[in-house]
Formats: structure tokens, sequence, C-alpha cells
């Protein structure tokens, strides 16, 4: 993964409720198939709040830039500051997820109330 970029958004404080959304700029170094993505969201101590993940996003050929880009809804998250980590990977013919790259604490967010 070479960058991930908020959308539509100076800073990274969101009030609950508003979608976060944001793109991810990678590139493989072989062709890959049935990729996914999968957002770890965390408190700043570490401790997991929740897990959100793509559909197959396809396959693709090496050494081509891709551009995908992902929102999730804020509405279950408590006030309070978080972070996520970020994985691309693929399922394997048993089922297991097969990690191609991993960027841990990838960015850093805000939830704050509609005052």
């Amino acid at each position: 993964m070479k960058e991930i970029e908020f959308l539509k958004k100076e800073n990274c404080i969101y009030k609950r409720g508003e979608k976060i959304k944001f793109s991810v700029r990678w590139v493989s170094r072989d062709k890959i198939d049935d990729v996914r993505f999968r957002m770890i969201i965390r408190y700043l101590d570490d401790t997991p709040v929740g897990l959100v993940q793509s559909e197959i996003l396809g396959s693709y050929n090496s050494d081509q830039m891709q551009v995908s880009s992902f929102e999730f809804d804020t509405e279950m998250l408590a006030d309070g500051k978080y972070f996520f980590s970020i994985a691309l990977y693929q399922r394997d013919d048993i089922g297991n997820n097969v990690i191609l790259d991993h960027v841990t604490r990838a960015c850093s967010f805000e939830i704050i109330s509609d005052v």
C-alpha cells in the first residue's frame, strides 16, 4: 500500500453518524485474484472496537497502480479517539485469510457528538 487519503475532509474529526470516506493507493508486484480489504478499528490504547471488510474487489495484474475507495458509518462508535489498521488480503482454498500487505496504525481519527 502506497497511500491512504481521507476524502472530502481537511481533518480527521467526524460527528457521530458521519461517514468516513477514504481511498487507498496500492500496487501489487504479482498478479492477484479475489483481493479484499479489512480495517480494524481500535481505541488509542490498542483495544479492538470493530472490523470493517470489503467485498471482493477483483483481480489485478502485477505492477499496475490501483486506487480503491471505501466508506463506513460511524453511528455505532462512541465519542473518542481511535486509529485503524488496514490489510489487503485474499482467502485461500479453505477460507483462511492470507494477508498480502498490512499497515498497523494507518491513521488516527476522532468521533464527536453533534452538539
